[in-house]
């Protein structure tokens, strides 16, 4: 829903940015989104200027943005690190037509709380949802970063499948290559990269499956590419060969759980991120209990008895 405000005497000469963001309670950061991409009107006149000075009388009208109804949610936060939940539909790093994404909502966040900016620590795809980390402060970032490049970071997703019956447990490994028109495939001269495969569940009338993926490699669109070779795509994943699934606007793939030592004090921590609370939670074959799953994923590439012996017969 649009707000308005009117520009009192008070304000009169004020830029607009700062009009606005003290109108709102938002970061300037924010506002200067929103103007840039249309979003905010003077009377009758949209306006694209941060700077124009405002004028008593006048109306501001703040429409929402595309994707400002989009927002992450804060799963976790102290003076070192910052835990988001990521919607579908928002990329984690600002997109180059512009416009919201989970890096310019930690910016803002850090904004009004007077923290550096800082950049993400691993990313997650636009259409899919879950768990993200990020630094507070640059020493922090630094220290998540090396920890991810040494994969002691561990995360576990959960991504819906077209397959005919329910899946073997299955390490996959095939070395991806980035491809002409975006994307990447399976190929020889591609880098390793390395997925682990644990079926959940299986609707038979649906021909869907549920299974819950672990990484010991962290490549571009490695789980997505991995299981439309070895098994089959993920559902609303049309890049790489999905059928269009009527009312899904996403892929289904969710990061449900993290696993870290805090950068700072070196103590483990974990956090999940339920399917129940996503847009997931009505697609058939539903686990009865992949936070177990999970939780066994986030100890380490799949260290429970039932997963070891299933992929190391």
């Amino acid at each position: 829903m649009a707000e308005q405000f009117e520009v009192d005497v008070a304000a009169a000469g004020q830029r607009l940015d700062r009009f606005l963001a003290a109108a709102t309670n938002q970061s300037r950061g924010a506002i200067r989104r929103a103007i840039e991409s249309g979003s905010v009107w003077i009377d009758e006149a949209r306006v694209r200027v941060q700077a124009t000075p405002v004028v008593a009388g006048q109306r501001i009208t703040l429409h929402p943005t595309p994707l400002q109804a989009v927002r992450p949610r804060v799963v976790y936060e102290d003076d070192d690190l910052l835990i988001l939940d990521k919607p579908a539909g928002l990329p984690t790093s600002p997109p180059p037509e512009g416009g919201s994404s989970a890096l310019s909502f930690v910016h803002d966040h850090l904004e009004l709380r007077g923290k550096d900016r800082v950049g993400e620590v691993h990313r997650l795809d636009r259409d899919a949802s879950g768990l993200l980390v990020f630094g507070k402060h640059r020493e922090a970032v630094g220290k998540l970063g090396v920890a991810m490049q040494r994969r002691r970071i561990n995360r576990g997703y959960v991504a819906w499948i077209h397959v005919a019956r329910l899946p073997e447990p299955e390490r996959i490994e095939a070395p991806l290559r980035g491809r002409r028109g975006g994307g990447v495939e399976i190929h020889a001269t591609g880098a390793p990269a390395v997925t682990r495969m644990v079926p959940l569940c299986h609707d038979a009338d649906a021909a869907v499956a549920c299974v819950a993926l672990s990484l010991e490699t962290g490549r571009m669109h490695q789980i997505r590419a991995h299981l439309a070779w070895a098994v089959g795509p993920i559902l609303g994943d049309l890049r790489y060969g999905a059928p269009r699934s009527e009312g899904l606007d996403r892929i289904a793939l969710h990061a449900s759980r993290l696993a870290l030592r805090h950068p700072r004090t070196g103590q483990g921590m974990s956090f999940t991120a339920a399917i129940a609370e996503s847009d997931l939670c009505d697609l058939p074959a539903q686990p009865s209990d992949p936070t177990g799953v999970l939780r066994e994923l986030g100890r380490g590439p799949f260290e429970s008895e039932r997963a070891l012996a299933a992929l190391n017969p």
